[in-house]
């Protein structure tokens, strides 16, 4: 029998082959399918030489190029006459000058160490206690610092003002009370007043620096603290020469004298009440026991 030429044998359209696939390195495109290769997680061929200049590669990078040379600052450009007499123009940067802008200025300050002035007149406000100019009228707008240093200055000013101001006024009259009670010798008792007043005002002094270490203060600074020793101080005395006219209530005197040292102190400190108490107690008890050494040199 012949061959059936309808039933022809067909070739498969997927030869089969004994050759293994072809094999290429991913980096330089050789074929490794037959020399020392190494394949990655990805299943990339690489040829040994490009395997070895990749591991140098990552071990030793290539140095870094040199950094560019700073642009220049406009700021610190000068201008500079060409060939034919023509300014040249600055160099089109951007300014790279690291220092920080500074805030304008207040309207009522200027730069540095200057007094303050005023924006309307020019008035120098060195020292202004108050809120307006005293020139034209005009209300002055301070800064917060400059307004923490009024009130600072204003603080001072009364800490002094109002003990002087009682020392003033109560010494007029220690001074003419011996000379209105009358007396043998009212000079003598006049001075005789105003000796213990020092040595009271010396020991309540050095008692209240001394109390510091124990930690019961007043506030303000030792002359200050002196000054209010000597406002209290008078006026316990002003109250020893009235009660010299009370007859018989005359015993109350030491009681009403400690009383009267500790309101204008506390007053005038305007601190801790507890504090003061003890400070005043201290105080004036120390005093007596200066005038009794003091009387029996």
């Amino acid at each position: 029998m012949g061959d059936d030429p309808g039933h022809a044998p067909q070739a498969s359209p997927h030869p089969t082959t004994d050759r293994p696939a072809r094999k290429t390195c991913a980096l330089c495109g050789k074929d490794v399918t037959d020399i020392p290769r190494v394949k990655d997680r990805h299943g990339r061929y690489r040829c040994k030489p490009c395997e070895t200049a990749l591991a140098r590669a990552i071990l030793d990078p290539a140095p870094l190029p040199p950094p560019e040379p700073p642009k220049a600052d406009i700021r610190e450009w000068v201008p500079t006459l060409d060939g034919d007499g023509a300014i040249e123009l600055a160099p089109d940067v951007v300014p790279t000058d690291p220092r920080p802008l500074t805030p304008p200025p207040s309207t009522n300050t200027r730069p540095g160490n200057a007094p303050p002035k005023c924006r309307h007149c020019g008035y120098e406000l060195r020292g202004l206690l108050q809120p307006k100019c005293p020139e034209c009228g005009n209300a002055v707008s301070l800064t917060r610092d400059e307004r923490a240093s009024v009130e600072a200055r204003e603080a001072l000013h009364d800490a002094y003002k109002k003990p002087i101001l009682l020392i003033v006024i109560l010494g007029l009259i220690v001074s003419a009370g011996p000379f209105i009670l009358g007396g043998d010798d009212p000079l003598a008792d006049a001075v005789g007043y105003w000796v213990k007043f020092a040595v009271r005002v010396a020991t309540a002094s050095v008692t209240t620096i001394m109390l510091l270490m124990v930690g019961v203060s007043m506030e303000g600074t030792i002359l200050i603290n002196t000054l209010r020793w000597a406002a209290a101080l008078l006026a316990g005395t002003v109250t020893a020469l009235i009660m010299s006219l009370a007859g018989p209530l005359v015993v109350l005197t030491p009681l009403l004298y400690m009383f009267v040292v500790l309101g204008v102190l506390w007053q005038l400190a305007d601190g801790d009440i507890q504090d003061t108490i003890i400070i005043t107690f201290v105080g004036v008890m120390a005093g007596y026991i200066a005038l009794l050494v003091v009387s029996r040199m």
